[in-house]
């Protein structure tokens, strides 16, 4: 047996140390690479977590610092009111008449400002006001009065920490003096105010946060106590850790889990933002890729010596040769024979080499045969996509009118039912035709057919403005995209809005695109929707099922996805919107000077 081990050795010498030598050169790196990766993983998930926080606290600094600006000018707003100045320092009225007066001002402010919860004023004579629609908790009341005029004597806007009430509730409470604004007294101190917040306010501010799982954001005050409302545990003992509260430490241990620490200031309040994210968590998601890391090394380590095996036992000196013809076929020679002199476990190759080369000319025509196929049935395809996408359109129409029409026939509005169905059976009509592609002006003069439908369902609610740049009357565009888009603004911008709305239609030539621009002054779209609406442009695959989307955007979608489909993905649509404002929607085409049709 050993003898024959040792033949086998001598012959395969040169293979066994090439198994070795490969072996040895690919599992080492694999190793390397692998411990590397885990460290420098590791790291950056800490630099990760580090960053995001950084990224949250200034968010959050940005929010916080808008909410009190905010409250600063609800107090201005308030506080320098000249009718409540004038009642504060009125000696012709007794206390309940100003009592009234006051709380019929403050209830004009509370309806505007959601974020109030109440005002309170004291004036140099402690006589307490407040909206009577509210409560009067002696809370609020203890607080106000025993406010130190003299500390707060620089007119600035002071945050105390969190009130809670009888019922269990939190307040924050924003507190200046009131300066007179009148010429006899100016500057004087008349008054203190207070605006009463929610903390529930702020809380929902830090809450929404985008930090690892198990992580905990608070707020604390000058003092290091923690002034926000929370139920949670890990927040609880920390609070009750009074030794931890103002440590500076990177990591720290609660309840036998290590987090990482970071806070931020609030300079304005002079409150300090603090996150702690669970540490553990991030070292056993480390674990888990480490597992994943050792694993993967495995099956690479396995992948490499069958591989390796399996080069090396075929590797001889023919390997010259072969690696000859496969160049000789690579430059078009498939005349080429390959002819070995002796047989071993490579030469075998010879036969179904040669009529590999054979057979490859019949290969590269069937090949070329199956790709003019395939092509074929991708523009089926395509058709096929185009025609769903237009009934879409079409029966999303259809349903809209038929159902106005149905209601005029339930109110006995004749008149107007047979105006209307005279418009669509001119509008059914067009859309009907074969054709696929239309002129502008074409398109236009249909859209004063669906304009004088959508006017008797609105009772004449907007107007329809054209601005076309000459010549372009006669650019061809697919037909049934600009009427989507119009539908839209009426239906979805304009209906809700109190007065009447406008829409503007323009068409004009921007470099090598022609561009058809509709705007409205409707109630815009919301910014989830807008956020959908883009989404679904960006997206390349085609949007049947409105399930997937909302109304507003399955049309636009539709139209974009529809230009695309025959001119390219340089071409479509773009929505632009404001909340309260109005909406842009803008179809570019292709634009070819001096040609009589774009198409």
């Amino acid at each position: 047996m050993f003898e024959r081990f040792k033949k086998i050795h001598r012959k395969y010498k040169l293979r066994y140390k090439m198994i070795f030598v490969n072996l040895l050169i690919s599992i080492l790196p694999i190793i390397l690479i692998a411990l590397i990766f885990y460290n420098i993983f590791l790291n950056n998930i800490e630099k990760y977590v580090s960053d995001s926080v950084d990224l949250y606290f200034n968010q959050v600094n940005h929010r916080l610092e808008e909410y009190l600006d905010t409250v600063n000018i609800i107090a201005d707003s308030v506080f320098f009111d000249k009718k409540l100045q004038e009642l504060i320092i009125s000696k012709d009225k007794n206390y309940w008449d100003k009592y009234n007066e006051i709380d019929l001002l403050f209830q004009s402010f509370l309806k505007f400002y959601e974020s109030v919860e109440d005002i309170y004023v004291i004036d140099n004579n402690h006589n307490i006001y407040h909206s009577k629609s509210i409560v009067f908790r002696d809370e609020f009341k203890n607080f106000i009065i025993n406010i130190d005029s003299a500390k707060i004597n620089d007119g600035k806007l002071y945050f105390a920490d969190p009130l809670k009430t009888k019922g269990g509730d939190l307040y924050f409470i924003a507190y200046r003096v009131i300066k007179s604004m009148f010429f006899e007294n100016f500057m004087e101190n008349i008054a203190r105010g207070a605006v009463i917040l929610d903390a529930k306010k702020i809380e929902k501010i830090i809450e929404e946060n985008n930090l690892p799982e198990g992580s905990h954001v608070f707020i604390q005050n000058n003092a290091g106590e923690v002034i926000t409302v929370t139920r949670d545990e890990t927040v609880d003992i920390y609070r009750s850790s009074q030794a931890d509260l103002n440590s500076n430490k990177k990591y720290i241990n609660i309840n036998g889990v290590t987090y990482m620490q970071r806070t931020s200031e609030l300079n304005k309040v002079g409150w300090t933002i603090k996150a702690l994210i669970n540490r553990d968590k991030l070292v056993k998601e480390g674990r888990v890729v480490q597992y994943i890391i050792i694993l993967i090394a495995l099956i690479v380590f396995v992948f490499v010596v069958i591989t390796t095996l399996v080069f090396n036992y075929r590797l001889t000196f023919p390997l010259k040769k072969m690696a000859d013809a496969f160049d000789r076929v690579a430059t078009g020679d498939f005349n080429y024979q390959l002819k070995f002199k002796y047989k071993n476990e490579i030469t075998n190759i010879e036969d179904n080499f040669n009529n590999m080369l054979r057979e490859l000319e019949g290969l590269t025509k069937n090949l070329l045969d199956t790709q003019e196929k395939a092509h074929l049935i991708e523009l089926e395809k395509k058709q096929f996509q185009l025609d769903g996408l237009q009934a879409q359109i079409n029966a999303h129409f259809l349903y809209n009118t038929l159902n106005t029409i149905r209601v005029m026939a339930l109110t006995g509005a004749k008149k107007e039912m047979d105006r209307m169905i005279s418009n669509l059976v001119d509008y059914l009509r067009y859309i009907s035709k074969v054709h696929e592609f239309v002129s502008l002006e074409e398109e236009l003069e249909q859209l004063n057919k669906y304009k004088n439908i959508e006017n008797l369902r609105f009772a004449n609610k907007f107007k329809v403005k054209y601005r076309i740049e000459s010549g372009l009357e006669r650019l061809k565009i697919l037909k049934l995209t600009v009427q989507p888009v119009l539908e839209n603004a009426i239906f979805h911008g304009l209906r809700q809005i109190s007065g009447n709305g406008v829409i503007q239609i323009s068409a004009f030539q921007k470099g090598d695109k022609a561009l058809i621009r509709v705007m409205d002054n409707g109630t815009g779209i919301k910014k989830r929707e807008l956020e959908q609406i883009k989404l679904g442009i960006q997206k390349q695959d085609i949007v049947t099922d409105s399930s997937k989307g909302s109304d507003i955007g399955i049309g636009l979608v539709n139209i974009h996805k529809r230009i695309q489909l025959y001119y390219g993905n340089d071409f479509g649509l773009e929505v632009k919107s404001w909340e309260d404002i109005g909406t842009v929607v803008t179809i570019s085409y292709p634009y070819r000077k001096g040609k009589e049709e774009d198409v």
